[in-house]
Order: structure tokens, then C-alpha cells, then sequence
């Protein structure tokens, strides 16, 4: 059977950033799937925070690529996963104070938030952005800052008071490619992982052609999964930097985005 394989970013594809997932998509991802192609998730998220949307998920699909391909999933049974030694995660820890960047850990346990009070009271303007973030933490950085988190990658956000290119020099020379999401805010990704890698090392493990691939996102870090997929498919509200890596541009996820694309491509 010439299978295919699907690819959907999370959050501005599969589900709306009010955490729902609409009921035509839903009854797409069951309809592909009992034609037999197979449907995998492909987030920057990690495990750790991904789980209420594998519990979402359940029943829709084969696997998931997690962590920007740090972690690969096929079925219940993880295939590759990538943590720093201590010893790296110890260097990654030091880069809040060393380039006065806050630092947040991301791996299977969630997030860890290692801002401290001293950094707080430096950092004045940061505060409504670090109170969001503690929604999120998996273990307080006060209490657990020298614990070993086994984080597979970071994020980082900046201030004026940041030495920028202190810290983009030393997350390059401790192994890390720095994403600039919007000036302030950085995704940091260990050197050979990335969604699209994490697609290629999906596919080789299934013995799925990239021609058999399709790629479902909306944002500008979908880029190197577009790259990686046979075809690539944009939703509606999409960031326009991502148009000119789109094969096919869909409608919005709320108005049967999802289906739609795969009634065009005869996915379902």
C-alpha cells in the first residue's frame, strides 16, 4: 500500500491557541488514518509539556516528534532522545547571569524557570512576561537552580540589560543554534536536531519516501519541516514568512483548514 505520512504543528494548526481542537479536524486525522496513511505530530514543545495534548490526541495519531526532534515517538515507543550532560546543562544554567538573559529549561520533566529574585530585581522589565512563564514550570528554579533537570534544549529572553551577543557566542560555542522568534525571545536548539531533521529520521525509520510526505503549519519555525516534507501546506493565518516554503495554502484552522487540505491532496 503506497502509504502517506502527515506532519502537524500544534498550536495555529491542529488547535487554536484556545487549546481546541475543531471537531472537522478531529474527524479528518480518524479518516486518514483508516485509509491507512499515518498521522505524527511535529512540535517545538517537549514531552514535558506536550502531555495534555497527548491527551488530547489520543486516538488520532501513529507519533510524535517533540522538542524540535530531541525526542521521536513512534506509537508508545520513544526512538531517539537527546538530553545535555550535566555538565552542559551546568553551562547552559550559567548564561542567565553571565549574559543577564533569563533562562528556561525544557525537557520531559516540563520547564524549569531558573530566574531567581536577585534577577528579578535587576530585571524590572521583565516581570509580566517571567509571571506567565511560572504557569508553565514544572519545578521552581529557587528551590531546585543546581538540580539536574536532564533538559534537552532552552529558551531565553532578553532585556536591555542583555549582553546579546555575549550569549549567541557562547550558546554557539556550547552547542546550540540560537532561533531569534522575535528579538527578545530565543529558542535554542542543540546542533543537529530540528523539526526537519526530526521529519528525516521519522521517515528513514518507517521506510517512508519524502515524496510520501505532507506538512501542516503556520509559523516561520515550521520552515525546516516544509523543507523536509514531499508537500507542505500552510494554514490560512499563516506568518508570511512561511508563504514562500508553502505548496499549498489552506483555510483557517476554524473554518475546516485541516479538512479541506486533505480533500484537495485526496488524504481522506
Amino acid at each position: 500500500m503506497n502509504r502517506k505520512i502527515l506532519f502537524f504543528d500544534v498550536d495555529g494548526t491542529l488547535m487554536g491557541y484556545d487549546h481546541v481542537i475543531p471537531e472537522s479536524t478531529r474527524v479528518s486525522l480518524k479518516e486518514t488514518r483508516e485509509k491507512g496513511n499515518l498521522v505524527f505530530v511535529n512540535s517545538g514543545r517537549p514531552v514535558g509539556t506536550l502531555r495534555g495534548v497527548m491527551e488530547m490526541m489520543d486516538g488520532l495519531v501513529d507519533g510524535w516528534i517533540c522538542g524540535c526532534g530531541t525526542e521521536l515517538i513512534d506509537g508508545d515507543r520513544s526512538i531517539l532522545y537527546y538530553k545535555m550532560t550535566k555538565e552542559l546543562e551546568q553551562k547552559v544554567r550559567s548564561l542567565q547571569d553571565d549574559c543577564e538573559i533569563a533562562i528556561f529549561l525544557e525537557g520531559r520533566k516540563g520547564w524549569q524557570n531558573l530566574v531567581d529574585d536577585a534577577f528579578r530585581a535587576r530585571h524590572p522589565g521583565l516581570r509580566i512576561f517571567l509571571e506567565k512563564m511560572e504557569a508553565f514550570n514544572a519545578i521552581d528554579g529557587k528551590e531546585s537552580r543546581d538540580a539536574y533537570f536532564e533538559a534537552s534544549k532552552f529558551c531565553a529572553k532578553s532585556d536591555e540589560k542583555t549582553d546579546l551577543e555575549k550569549f549567541k557566542r557562547l550558546a554557539d560555542e556550547y552547542g546550540f543554534c540560537v532561533i531569534d522568534r522575535n528579538g527578545k525571545f530565543f529558542e535554542c536548539v542543540p546542533k543537529g536536531y530540528s523539526k526537519g531533521i526530526g521529519v528525516k529520521k521519522m521517515l528513514q525509520h518507517l521506510n517512508i519516501s519524502p515524496e510520501q510526505s505532507f506538512a501542516f503549519g503556520d509559523s516561520t519555525n515550521d520552515i525546516e519541516m516544509f523543507r523536509a516534507c514531499g508537500t507542505s501546506i500552510a494554514m490560512g493565518k499563516h506568518d508570511p514568512g512561511l508563504t514562500a516554503y508553502a505548496d499549498y495554502i489552506t483555510a483557517d484552522l476554524n473554518e475546516d483548514g485541516i479538512r479541506r487540505a486533505m480533500e484537495h491532496f485526496g488524504l481522506i
